[in-house]
């Protein structure tokens, strides 16, 4: 068995879920995880591409670095192989409603949740428990629905801000200016600036004695 088929073992309990503290769950979280060691948790939205989502694989792959990818379900049901493929290698993944509307009903809001899940389920057998609100909307029915199913859910503390720039050199500037020890860093696998900035990003993160984990490992205490 591979040692991230071993990691992804190690994230999950029994009914396919994640391992998540109990202050976690039911609630969402907008600041650094206190953490006594360098680690932080890089985190990708709005994928899987099935262009730039590999090329951000291949990288964390080289790096031995691991990550979350917060997937949408009108990506994800098409590209199957590549949540796949973000499971086998040791990654985390969690939802980020199908549509990425901000605007939905009580109703859109629990179907959606339910489906996207439902085709996270389908292609690697992980009940993802995990859930990023779109827009960070934390009082949107998509956060509240999340939170009632008692997910765990996740803003972010940097951002990449790769949405408001075509730039790669910014993109790496904005995640390495000075991270600190247990942030949850924001960027967006559909996104190539960001694709061609991450090799040079987790270079970095490596010269500065920086961890990259998957978020349920950053909230687990270090023995």
């Amino acid at each position: 068995m591979t040692t991230a088929l071993l990691l992804t073992q190690a994230l999950l309990i029994g009914n396919g879920t994640y391992n998540i503290p109990t202050g976690y769950k039911g609630k969402i979280t907008t600041h650094r995880i206190h953490q006594t060691e360098r680690k932080l948790a890089l985190t990708f939205d709005d994928g899987p591409d099935p262009i730039n989502t590999p090329i951000i694989l291949d990288a964390l792959k080289k790096y031995n670095a691991k990550a979350t990818f917060f997937v949408l379900g009108k990506n994800a049901i098409n590209n199957p192989h590549l949540l796949q493929r973000i499971v086998l290698e040791g990654h985390a993944i969690g939802t980020h409603s199908y549509s990425h509307s901000a605007s939905l009903s009580q109703e859109q809001a629990d179907r959606e949740n339910t489906l996207t899940q439902a085709i996270v389920f389908q292609a690697t057998g992980v009940k993802t428990n995990l859930f990023r609100p779109p827009y960070g909307l934390t009082r949107s029915y998509l956060n509240k629905n999340a939170i009632h199913r008692g997910w765990a859910a996740f803003n972010w503390t940097v951002s990449g801000a790769d949405t408001a720039t075509k730039n790669p050199d910014v993109v790496y500037k904005n995640v390495c200016f000075t991270p600190n020890p247990g942030e949850i860093i924001l960027m967006h696998d559909v996104k190539p600036h960001t694709a061609a900035a991450i090799e040079k990003i987790l270079n970095h993160l490596e010269e500065i004695k920086f961890k990259c984990v998957t978020i349920p490992e950053l909230l687990t205490p270090s023995s």
